[in-house]
């Protein structure tokens, strides 16, 4: 089976479209990988991951992508971008939830101990 590909002008002005406007979503200093091969999929166009360690972001487009006219194309490629924007503000929120978690858990085991409640063979503990 022949896998189908961008072709190289393509490539290049897709590449260069995303690097051109990757800074309106916040992704300046990012490295972005555009996939030359193409995907197949009824329901998609594009998909994206992104990597925060090495920040950098791999798209990959869809055969159905490549029918599309060049404005429709480009929105596609901006919508990418912001996805994988919202990729990273999410990982950032996880990462914010988790320390609020142990912060919490922190100060609720302190308070505990601060009534003096954590005592081995206390009676009274398991009654909390």
């Amino acid at each position: 089976m022949r896998v189908a590909v961008i072709t190289n002008e393509k490539h290049k002005i897709f590449a260069e479209f995303l690097n051109e406007h990757k800074s309106l979503a916040g992704l300046s200093d990012w490295n972005i990988v555009l996939s030359k091969k193409l995907k197949n999929g009824k329901d998609s166009y594009a998909e994206v991951l992104t990597d925060s360690l090495e920040k950098e972001i791999e798209i990959m487009l869809y055969s159905s992508f490549m029918k599309f006219p060049e404005k429709r194309q480009a929105n596609i490629l901006m919508h990418e971008l912001v996805h994988a924007r919202v990729s990273v503000y999410k990982e950032q929120i996880e990462k914010l939830q988790e320390d609020l978690e142990e912060n919490l858990v922190n100060d609720i085991t302190r308070g505990f101990e601060r009534l003096g409640k954590l005592k081995f063979g206390d009676k009274n503990a398991s009654n909390m």
